[in-house]
This record gives structure tokens, C-alpha cells and sequence, in this order.
């Protein structure tokens, strides 16, 4: 059976990592069993989650890639039954969360020391303790310089915000009255959108973008209707 590798439930999460949520629900959308297993990052070359290990021993690594795996070597149809312009909506949609709202949640979790300390910082408890802090330097350095390259970490708390209502904004007014991103039915790319928006919503943490999406009707009933269909 393919071995799906993430982290476990966190921050009133399925999974910490939104990634690693958006591979889950392709599993269930797939109907493709997989058993759950703690990833190690030292393990894989990419040093992220998630990644799959299949019977073979072979190791596919991003969300991205384990869904094309899931189409292409086990037929999985993600399209929902819409068309090509619908799924190039719904894609560019997928693409705000990944690549802009994700490193609003990230700059909140790893650069706000409140929410650092009673969140990923959990993930270096398994380090000895004398290495401990080093290695905390180390990786948060390294998150904050990544912050800066992407440009959100060069902004301030309040353009940080501004930019995270915008991303929310967009999102809510793409969903409309749909009951998913596209309509009726739910298609691949609803499960980023929903795992992104769970992320930033949670209120494990404080985030000025995430209370902005929980004021929100149409994004926290979404955010009901996928977590019952598939958790």
C-alpha cells in the first residue's frame, strides 16, 4: 500500500502542514487507500512534506507530483466534470492560496514568536537538548531569509494584512454561492483552496488574516461542507 508521510493533528488541523492536508483529501477524492506514516525530512532530498513511498520503495515528493502520480498511474479524475476553463480558473485560484496566502501563514507561524513558541516549535523537541537552540536559530534563519526572498517578510504587520484581506477577499468572491470552488461539485484544486483557508483560519494562533477569514459566512461554511466531506 502507498505510504502517505506528514506530521499528525496540530493546531486543531488534520495536519499541520497545509500540503500535507491537500494530499489527504486527493487520497479520499481518489478513493485510493494509503496507510499514514510521520515523515522524516532528513530521509528525503527535498527535506519537506508530504511525500509518498510506494510498494516499490520509490519516493515521490510535493503535492503536486503525488496528485500527478494519483492521475496518471492510478487514474484518478480530479477534474469534478468541469472543462478546461473552469479548471484554469480553479487552478489560478489553487495558485493565491500556495503561493501567497500560504507564506502569510507561514510568516505568522514562524516569525511571531507568541505563535513560534506554542507551535513549530514542537518540531524540534526531538533534537538533543544542547543542540536544540542551534538548530531553532538555524531553520527559523533560514524560514525568515525564504520570507524575505518570496517579499511578504519585507513588509510591515498592518501591508501584511492588507495583503492577506485582498487574498481572502479574492477567494471568498471566486467561491460566490458555489458550494465548492467550481459549483455543486468538488474538484481537484478545492483541496488546497480548502486546506489553505483551514490553515489561516485556525484559532490556535493569532493572525490578523485568519480572524479576517473567520468573519467571513461563505468561507467558513465552505471550510464545514469540505471537513465533513472528507474528515
Amino acid at each position: 500500500m502507498i505510504k502517505l508521510h506528514g506530521f499528525m493533528p496540530a493546531w486543531n488541523l488534520v495536519d499541520p502542514s497545509p500540503y500535507v492536508t491537500k494530499a489527504m483529501i486527493l487520497f479520499k477524492m481518489a478513493n485510493i487507500p494509503y496507510d499514514f506514516e510521520m515523515a522524516d525530512l532528513e530521509s528525503v532530498s527535498k527535506h519537506k512534506a508530504p511525500y509518498i513511498t510506494l510498494e516499490s520503495g520509490e519516493v515521490i515528493q510535493d503535492s503536486t507530483f503525488i496528485r500527478q502520480y494519483l492521475e496518471q498511474e492510478h487514474g484518478a479524475d480530479f477534474s469534478g466534470g468541469y472543462g478546461a476553463k473552469e479548471l484554469g480558473f480553479a487552478f489560478a485560484v489553487e495558485r493565491l492560496c500556495e503561493n501567497h496566502l500560504n507564506n502569510i501563514l507561514i510568516n505568522s507561524r514562524w516569525c511571531k514568536q507568541d505563535n513560534f513558541d506554542k507551535g513549530p516549535k514542537m518540531f524540534f523537541m526531538r533534537v538533543p537538548e544542547e543542540m536544540r537552540e542551534n538548530v531553532i536559530n538555524e531553520v527559523r534563519g533560514m524560514v525568515t531569509a525564504g520570507q524575505n526572498y518570496q517579499g511578504i517578510g519585507r513588509h510591515n504587520d498592518d501591508e501584511i494584512f492588507e495583503l492577506g484581506k485582498m487574498d481572502v477577499d479574492a477567494i471568498s468572491d471566486a467561491l460566490g454561492d458555489n458550494d465548492f470552488i467550481l459549483g455543486a461539485n468538488p474538484c481537484g484544486y478545492d483541496a488546497s483552496i480548502y486546506a489553505t483557508i483551514a490553515g489561516i483560519s485556525t484559532t490556535f494562533f493569532e493572525c490578523r488574516t485568519g480572524e479576517y477569514a473567520r468573519q467571513n459566512p461563505r468561507l467558513m461554511a465552505y471550510i464545514d461542507r469540505m471537513k465533513n466531506k472528507y474528515f
